[in-house]
């Protein structure tokens, strides 16, 4: 036992090791100049012109996702579905999640949170003494045609089920305030008693605690847990503050309506999102400050790990909020940077684009990379390694058994179980990788395999995607099961022309 566990460590750290040599600080330059480009673009022009080009299919299929992933990265590139009509609202999130995905070779800083989906089969390539760029470049322009035939089978699957519910989506865009930002028009004056309440964070768990009390005005509590499913708390929540409780699975409530968010999110991307709207959350899972949205992740806004023994009534008490910090005056502050404001200007661009690059290092690629070095040491050295192998190497070694892999894993009811952190493709495409580098599985089928092990993206992410495009209850109900059956029937098809865009190669 003891040989074993000095083994492990050792393989894993060898292993780690060679990530951070050959592939961080490639990753850590290319993190910083785009993080510096994203901030040279003022985010108001990029809605604009996502608003102009949503009537063109060409436009707001391809070229929208492509350059929202870019510009703005995941989720914060859903976002911009709410330039659309509801009917095109499941399209769009169809494929703007796998363009996530796909532009992360080239572009790592979209989706740092999943990159050793790409970086399990990348680290095959080079141990082969290929370069992975050929490979980058391949899987963003194949994933351009792939993900834009996503978008327009969507539609169709979106027409079905809208059909078959008897929910008509409207058709033309509802240019709407944000939701997180818009007044609150003609709000009744309520009756019901709101109470005040107090989450603290669990054993393991981060942040709060929180003292929250729903109103008037903001007197709902969105849940978006384990497919729809209604936890202990909520019931808790309900009983002591009187709030009125909302399954984001199947329906949308406007920001300004929200008091409290509760969530089962095991990775780190939905931790982020609501208080990024200044909405707390509750964490039934212990996960604390990390992921791409960790700067948003605060103690003030967040509480993890929570049972129902982490909620009590405090009547009477009122949260403290901090008095904000004055800086120097701002008219100083011109007047001895006047001669170099330019260039100032610029060198704080880089300087903070540096910081959110090392955050991002350091939160999030550096413990996904412990992460899967130990996880692929325990697999190596136990013997699983083999036995995986030899499972996947006949679905993995030619391009009809990646086809049965990608549809297997893209099956609607099995879909949303694999893709909460896209652990399973990571650790999938780690091993394949290995077994590349072997020389067990040929390196022209990487591109195809990058695109079978990830045809589950997103599935488990669809109602909050949904819902940060703002769409209504009835988007929601539809967009669910549209793009589960949409990500089924695309599987094969998205294969192939990765197939056909490795030849050459």
């Amino acid at each position: 036992m003891i040989t074993f566990f000095a083994d492990v460590c050792s393989y894993g750290g060898n292993f780690l090791i060679s990530w951070c040599v050959d592939l961080l600080p490639t990753i850590f330059m290319v993190l910083i100049l785009t993080n510096t480009l994203i901030r040279l673009i003022p985010t108001h022009l990029i809605e604009k012109a996502a608003a102009l080009a949503s009537r063109h299919l060409l436009l707001k299929y391809m070229l929208i996702p492509f350059f929202g992933a870019l510009l703005l990265c995941n989720p914060s590139a859903l976002t911009l579905g709410r330039f659309l009509s509801e009917k095109d609202k499941p399209s769009y999130f169809a494929c703007a999640s796998y363009f996530c995905h796909t532009s992360s070779g080239i572009f790592p800083h979209i989706n740092s949170s999943e990159l050793f989906i790409w970086l399990g089969i990348a680290h095959g390539v080079e141990m082969l003494g290929y370069s992975v760029y050929p490979l980058a470049v391949r899987y963003l322009i194949a994933g351009l045609f792939a993900n834009f035939l996503c978008g327009i089978v969507t539609d169709y699957t979106t027409a079905y089920y809208s059909q078959k519910m008897q929910l008509i989506l409207p058709d033309t865009p509802d240019f709407q305030e944000d939701s997180a930002t818009a007044p609150t028009k003609g709000t009744l004056a309520s009756d019901a008693p709101w109470h005040e309440i107090r989450i603290v964070a669990g054993r393991s768990g981060y942040g709060g605690p929180l003292v929250v009390k729903p109103d008037d005005t903001r007197n709902k509590l969105i849940y978006i847990t384990s497919g729809g499913v209604r936890p202990d708390i909520v019931d808790k929540i309900a009983s002591l503050t009187g709030c009125i409780c909302v399954n984001g699975f199947t329906s949308t409530v406007p920001d300004n309506e929200v008091f409290l968010a509760v969530i089962d999110c095991g990775g780190t991307l939905r931790c982020g999102i609501y208080p990024k709207k200044h909405i707390p959350t509750v964490n039934l899972l212990p996960t604390g400050k990390s992921g791409p949205l960790a700067r948003y992740i605060t103690e003030e806004l967040y509480v993890s790990d929570v049972t129902a023994e982490c909620i009590t009534s405090t009547e009477g008490q009122k949260a403290v909020s901090k008095a904000p910090i004055k800086g120097v005056s701002a008219r100083l502050a011109r007047l001895f940077n006047y001669p170099l404001s330019g260039i100032g200007k610029y060198c704080g661009l880089f300087y903070k684009a540096s910081q959110d690059s090392v955050q991002m290092m350091l939160h999030t690629l550096l413990p996904l990379m412990g992460f899967v070095s130990l996880l692929t040491a325990i697999v190596e050295c136990s013997g699983l390694n083999a036995w995986i192998a030899k499972s996947l190497t006949p679905l993995s070694s030619n391009i009809l058994g990646l086809l049965i892999l990608g549809v297997l894993i893209s099956f609607p009811f099995l879909s949303p179980v694999l893709a909460p952190g896209a652990i399973i493709a990571q650790v999938i495409g780690t091993i394949i990788g290995t077994q590349i580098g072997n020389g067990v599985i040929a390196v022209s089928l990487a591109l195809p395999a990058l695109f079978a092990i990830n045809t589950q993206a997103a599935c488990d992410f669809i109602p909050v995607g949904l819902g940060l495009a703002q769409a209504k209850e009835n988007t929601i109900k539809v967009g669910v099961p549209s793009v589960l059956t949409s990500r089924f029937l695309t599987s094969a098809l998205r294969i192939l022309i990765a197939w056909l865009f490795s030849f050459g190669w």
